[in-house]
């Protein structure tokens, strides 16, 4: 499936964002669900929130992604984030319910950690005052540094 997402500046991403968390996935499932469009497929991912950013989910929840696999049977859809059980993440949580993805930015939206360095888009590493090689599409940075520039741009309610 092609899909357009548009490219959002960091701040638009905050602002856009429920709930910002750090987070592990536990789980990973694909299932068919029936719609009254067909049956396509989703994938269910259950998290744990290891650190909330801003707003608050809940120590465990669950996000439903369009796509997935279920044996020899796939549905891609293009700009959807993939997660792997056990891995971490920092995720920017949208507040909008039946959305293909529960993410701001789709795939720009979950950013994987993994031993206390979190792979940022490359073109947001300047905007969190963290540096990244030129012309990189994505940037290896401390989630500490993180954490700290992007909760000193959230602004609550």
């Amino acid at each position: 499936m092609a899909t357009t997402v548009e490219e959002l500046s960091l701040d638009e991403q905050i602002s856009k964002s429920q709930a910002i968390v750090v987070a592990r996935a536990e789980s990973v499932q694909s299932a068919r669900e029936v719609t009254d469009r067909g049956r396509p497929i989703v994938t269910t991912v259950r998290f744990s929130t290891l650190q909330a950013l801003k707003g608050g989910m809940p120590g465990s929840f669950e996000l439903r992604f369009l796509g997935g696999k279920i044996d020899d049977l796939e549905m891609k859809v293009d700009g959807m984030p993939q997660f792997t059980a056990g891995a971490g993440y920092l995720l920017f949580v949208s507040g909008e319910s039946g959305r293909a993805c529960p993410l701001v930015g789709w795939a720009g939206g979950g950013w994987p950690v993994e031993q206390g360095m979190v792979a940022i888009p490359g073109r947001f590493a300047a905007d969190l005052g963290l540096e990244a090689g030129d012309g990189q599409d994505f940037a290896s940075v401390p989630l500490q540094a993180a954490e700290q520039a992007i909760r000193a741009r959230v602004v609550e309610p």
